[in-house]
């Protein structure tokens, strides 16, 4: 390939044969260079600095390269278009360092993969702009910390996937609108602790405090990370009774949520002797357990007062759900048909008659209420005999005139889980008692629907025909009861 020189500044001479010789002329041209310039093209991402020796690799000797025949300006193979490479070195596929220079046209496309990028710079720990192209392999891993992700790309302001590695730094600080929190996992349904916080819009409700994660509430675990006020307490996963955490049982502070038998009577910090807590001294009643020297004998409350009930057995308050009579028996009723009451102190004075009591219905009959035809004493006791069963879907109260202190039992039929009305989730409660998994279990009185004395998958069928009214009963769904008219201390 020939190539356009350009001439020296200095004049070229001719040269005129003797003009006895053969009138011949010779006409001698020759081209004068000046200094090559041999600069590195490509600037770059990292520092670094190229060597003068910093060439490709070529081969030791070369073999003998073909001539060019004469062309125009008359250059040959032998001629050069720089000090040391001559015409026929451009293009031939080997890199030579003395070619590679503007004059030499780089030695064409023998020493680079791209323009401004030699084969010797790809992988040689300095990032070149000129070499990141897919022609140059993106210079190797000079430019990139990561694979697809360049120094550049690291703290510009753009999140980049392929830079969000411990290599790549992370990206900076690109991907993450806090340390540790990257944009990705704001509203993911994780709970990210890093990303709980304004910057991070805490976590798109990922969290409702930190290290709660918002599905936790309500799962049935207790989680102390969620038990607090923003989450609701952890809906009641860590309470064994409404707001008494297990946390506070046995803790030697006397808490009187939860003193109560689900709770384990607090663990014993409210009482000051077996079956008194301490809120019961002093409060006007009369509670034999508390009348002892370690609780102040009550606080003076057994002092001339009239003993008052304290317990019953059915339990005061108590709903019975099952059926009203048996499908085969319609006319003989069944019910709670007697109460027992505890009472504070010896029974004997206003206690013992039937004359001692009243007995009130809510709602009010017709039908009326069951009479008292007995009363049985014991030392703290009284057994009351009803003249018939209590009626269904009413509270039936029977009031200690003495002290004015009323026990009621309530019978709602079909009302499995107590909550005074019959619907159908009293099913899922059945069932769920039934394959053991109801927190508490049912009683006999909530699951025993066909009065078997045992609970049983048949009571699931007595359960239906009650709400839906399946002959001979009423349709009892959606019937309701008021809640209970009194309550025992």
């Amino acid at each position: 390939m020939l190539w356009n020189l350009r001439k020296a500044a200095r004049p070229c001479g001719r040269a005129v044969v003797s003009a006895y010789s053969l009138t011949v002329v010779a006409l001698i041209v020759p081209v004068c260079f000046g200094q090559v310039s041999s600069s590195q093209p490509g600037s770059r991402l990292v520092s670094g600095q190229r060597h003068a020796d910093d060439v490709a690799p070529r081969r030791d000797q070369p073999s003998e390269r073909p001539v060019l025949s004469e062309g125009a300006g008359g250059q040959t193979a032998g001629d050069e278009c720089a000090t040391g490479c001559r015409y026929d070195q451009i293009d031939d596929g080997i890199c030579d360092d003395v070619c590679y220079n503007s004059e030499c046209n780089y030695d064409g496309a023998d020493c680079e993969c791209a323009r401004g990028c030699r084969y010797s710079w790809i992988s040689d720990g300095v990032c070149d702009d000129a070499c990141y192209n897919a022609e140059c392999n993106y210079d190797g891993t000079d430019c990139e910390c990561a694979p697809g992700c360049p120094y550049s790309w690291i703290g510009d302001g753009f999140c980049d996937a392929a830079c969000y590695n411990a290599e790549c730094n992370y990206d900076g600080t690109d991907c993450e609108c806090a340390p540790g929190c990257p944009y990705s996992w704001i509203g993911d349904g994780i709970c990210d602790d890093a990303c709980y916080n304004e910057a991070c819009n805490y976590d798109g409700g990922d969290c409702c405090a930190p290290g709660c994660p918002t599905f936790w509430v309500g799962d049935g675990i207790c989680d102390p990370t969620c038990y607090n006020e923003t989450c609701n307490f952890d809906g009641g996963d860590c309470d064994c009774a409404p707001g008494c955490p297990y946390i506070w049982i046995g803790d030697g502070i006397c808490d009187p949520t939860c003193y109560n038998e689900v709770c384990n009577f607090d663990g014993g910090d409210c009482e000051c002797a077996p079956g008194c807590p301490s809120f019961w001294i002093g409060d006007a009643i009369c509670d034999p357990s508390c009348d002892n020297e370690a609780c102040n004998f009550d606080g003076g409350d057994c002092n001339g007062l009239a003993p008052q009930p304290i317990l019953s057995e059915p339990a005061a308050c108590i709903i019975d759900a099952r059926i009203p009579y048996r499908p085969d028996q319609p006319s003989v009723r069944r019910g709670f048909d007697s109460l027992r009451i505890t009472f504070s102190g010896p029974t004997g004075l206003t206690e013992d008659e039937a004359a001692d009591y009243t007995v009130e219905q809510t709602p009010a009959g017709p039908p009326d209420p069951p009479t008292i035809i007995g009363v049985t004493l014991f030392p703290t006791d009284a057994v009351l005999t009803f003249s018939e069963p209590i009626q269904p879907n009413c509270w039936t109260c029977v009031r200690h005139n003495a002290s004015n202190k009323a026990v009621c039992l309530g019978f709602l039929p079909a009302d499995v889980n107590s909550n005074g009305a019959a619907l159908p989730n009293d099913i899922i409660d059945l069932i769920d008692h039934l394959n053991a998994i109801r927190i508490p279990p049912l009683a006999l009185h909530q699951c025993d629907i066909d009065r078997s004395d045992v609970c049983l998958p048949a009571d699931i069928i007595s359960l239906i025909d009650l709400l839906v009214g399946v002959l001979p009963y009423s349709a009892q769904i959606g019937d309701e009861l008021p809640p209970c008219p009194y309550t025992l201390p």
